[in-house]
């Protein structure tokens, strides 16, 4: 799926990617970690929560229309955004911010941008739109398969939402650094929680609690 992003929205000019999302309820940004270019973790203006309490990307994810960008405008009509500060940290200069999908109390979406500038026509919007069902089709599929490899163990259970969400990153993955930056949290209180997930599972280590999801 990567690799088709790559490849079909490059044809467009639009070399950078990213999907994310966030939780009306608890405002938390939830990015995806398997259709990205870069490293948004890493990003300052990610961990002020853009996807959550800017403007532009709320937007963006609450409408059902692709929003066009560029920097020059952005400085001009959006100067303390900080979906701009996020546009400053990857050396962006345009591109289309497209929502996928509400589920629950989940609303995702997708940036797609070009590190020189340009003005999209119409018709290039109307392609990008076209390419982020494509996407939207296969998170879904993926997460399907996700669910249907999970075991209702009885032990899972015994963990609060929290911790399941906890034990997913886990999974696939995450370091209790990375899932605290993740889930808006202290680092200690994810060191808690996941040790409260072996002590509830019964088990030794994180692999083996990981195990559970993926039997």
């Amino acid at each position: 799926m990567f690799e088709i992003c790559v490849d079909s929205f490059g044809k467009l000019g639009l070399t950078e990617f990213v999907v994310g999302g966030f939780d009306r309820v608890t405002r938390r940004a939830m990015p995806c970690d398997w259709i990205k270019t870069f490293d948004v973790l890493a990003l300052p203006s990610l961990r002020r929560k853009i996807t959550t309490r800017d403007p532009v990307m709320e937007r963006t994810l609450t409408s059902a229309t692709v929003v066009p960008w560029d920097r020059d405008s952005l400085e001009r009509e959006a100067p303390g955004s900080r979906f701009l500060d996020f546009v400053r940290d990857l050396k962006l200069q345009a591109g289309l911010n497209m929502p996928l999908q509400e589920r629950g109390n989940e609303v995702w979406g997708m940036v797609v941008a070009s590190r020189s500038p340009r003005v999209f026509s119409p018709e290039q919007i109307r392609q990008a739109f076209s390419l982020s069902a494509m996407v939207l089709l296969k998170r879904t599929l993926l997460l399907a398969a996700c669910a249907a490899r999970t075991v209702d163990d009885p032990r899972i259970a015994l963990l609060s939402e929290e911790q399941r969400e906890i034990l997913r990153w886990v999974a696939e993955g995450k370091s209790n650094a990375d899932i605290a930056l993740i889930m808006d949290r202290t680092k200690r209180a994810v060191d808690y929680h996941v040790a409260q997930i072996l002590r509830k599972l019964g088990v030794a280590t994180r692999t083996q609690a990981a195990a559970l999801l993926a039997t």
